[in-house]
């Protein structure tokens, strides 16, 4: 399908079939309590971003790798890109790198428990 368009919108259109493919997995696997699954395709999702649209940075790529070096199951880039924010998956007794920002629910969110 994608390979009918022109160079750079055949990447781009690739991310976005394959992106809606990695959020409805990600439903399950959240649901089925997988969480090393959903790490797996925020890496994937990353790497499609990076990759085919092109949106990273060497600071972002640089804070994903610091993630995982630190134990994160998955990191992906997020918000505006071209140097928007990363977010890490870590499981629960993985400290985050030091000047990492945690994130904790807000009023009708939770943690989830492994």
């Amino acid at each position: 399908m994608t390979a009918r368009l022109p160079p750079p919108l055949d990447r781009r259109a690739r991310h976005v079939i394959t992106e809606n493919e990695r959020v409805c997995e990600t439903v399950e696997a959240l649901r089925d309590g997988e969480l090393d699954r959903v790490g797996e395709l925020l890496n994937a999702s990353h790497a499609s971003l990076r990759d085919c649209f092109e949106i990273s940075t060497p600071a972002v790529e640089a804070t994903v790798e610091r993630l995982r070096e630190a134990g994160a199951t998955g990191a992906r880039i997020v918000g505006g890109g071209f140097g928007g924010n990363v977010l890490g998956l870590l499981p629960p007794g993985i400290r985050a790198p030091e000047d990492a920002i945690e994130v904790r629910p807000g009023p009708g969110a939770r943690l989830i428990d492994e």
